[in-house]
């Protein structure tokens, strides 16, 4: 007899245990569905929260763009201001100046037509700029800079670089290592 309590204790206790290992996988299976639960619900609030700081985020940058909108509005309204007084102010500028030409051509006009009244037509040629400048280099032995003519004939700087080219290409003058311009010897 025994050996049959020993069965059915053992019977028993496997069947305790099945039993037991049953309501474990069945407890196992509800935390399982209830931790899917809590997670979807966590992942759901996150999302709306995401939602919420994006929608957040977006109506800053609406807010931006539109702040952007009128400031871009104001500074092209303040720049086709600024282009018309401009333009007001080189209109104004080339009549002033148009009128100071005008002026000063009358002025020549008058003073050349004062100067011939009374006085003889001279008829001696004015000697050319290139005589003048080789005869003044003659009389500067120690060389001159092209500036140093410039000053002393008041002519224009492409001018006189012109006329030295052709005075050294012709050998009537030299230029040396320091840009001094002499008279040929």
């Amino acid at each position: 007899m025994l050996r049959g309590d020993a069965d059915r204790y053992l019977t028993d206790q496997l069947s305790a245990r099945r039993h037991m290992a049953s309501a474990l996988a069945r407890d196992l299976d509800e935390a399982s569905a209830v931790r899917r639960t809590a997670e979807s619900d966590r992942r759901r609030v996150q999302m709306a929260h995401t939602t919420r700081q994006r929608a957040a985020y977006l109506r800053s940058v609406r807010s931006s763009l539109q702040s952007m909108r009128s400031s871009v509005a104001s500074t092209r309204a303040a720049t086709a201001s600024a282009l018309k007084e401009l333009r007001n102010d080189v209109d104004a500028a080339h009549r002033a100046w148009t009128e100071f030409d005008l002026s000063m051509r009358r002025a020549r006009a008058a003073a050349a037509d004062s100067s011939a009244i009374g006085r003889p037509a001279d008829t001696t040629p004015a000697e050319p700029l290139s005589e003048r400048v080789i005869r003044y280099l003659g009389e500067h032995p120690m060389g001159q800079r092209l500036g140093e003519l410039q000053k002393a004939f008041g002519a224009p700087r492409r001018q006189l670089t012109r006329l030295m080219d052709e005075l050294v290409e012709a050998r009537k003058a030299r230029l040396d290592k320091q840009g001094l311009y002499l008279a040929r010897r």
